[in-house]
């Protein structure tokens, strides 16, 4: 039986490029140890646009550039042309872009979650702070019920969270610059409490 606290912060954000966290970090009153998990959301965007874009991107960047000088003007132009453009051939190559990226992004949600349910286990004499990207809440959810792991859900300003300053150490080892972004209570949608 666990007698630590378990805690999921799902956090909606742009997109972080940066590694995933795994720490173990004292409270400010030195007497307690807590894990912190944070998962990034990179590639969890699951829009078919993007890959449209990335495959339109990849032709564009193979085609040798034309240019054309306006003396007149002190500029100089760039085009790049397709000419007979097959438009079947990139619906093809889309379509199998954006399945091999389904499986990639599969393939991180089952990473996330398994992760989740190893390390629940693993640590049962810290406190955990899991935090996860919001756009896996349903399949996270879905995860604790198919393991008929007991949570609740809990409030941003919960007494027990006041001896951690979750959100000063998530942006701490994760170096987020203040202008790309950071994690604050703004970003985090949902927080539940493991029970076991």
């Amino acid at each position: 039986m666990n007698n630590n606290n378990i805690f999921v912060f799902f956090y909606f954000s742009n997109e972080f490029d940066l590694k995933d966290i795994d720490k173990e970090i004292y409270t400010k009153n030195q007497k307690e140890i807590f894990h912190l998990f944070f998962f990034n959301n990179k590639n969890l965007h699951f829009d078919k646009n993007i890959i449209i874009n990335n495959e339109l991107n990849s032709i564009f960047n193979a085609l040798p550039a034309e240019y054309i000088l306006d003396k007149h003007n002190n500029t100089i132009l760039l085009t790049k042309k397709i000419n007979n453009f097959n438009f079947i051939k990139f619906d093809n190559d889309t379509d199998n872009a954006y399945n091999k990226y389904l499986v990639s992004a599969t393939h991180r949600i089952d990473s996330i979650i398994q992760t989740f349910n190893l390390f629940i286990k693993f640590y049962t004499d810290k406190d955990l702070f899991f935090i996860v990207p919001y756009k896996i809440f349903n399949e996270f959810s879905n995860n604790l019920k198919e393991k008929n792991i007991s949570y609740e859900t809990i409030q941003k300003n919960s007494n027990i969270l006041l001896n951690y300053d979750i959100y000063y150490w998530i942006n701490y080892f994760s170096r987020f610059d203040e202008h790309k972004g950071r994690i604050d209570e703004n970003n985090i949608q949902i927080i539940y409490k493991i029970n076991f």
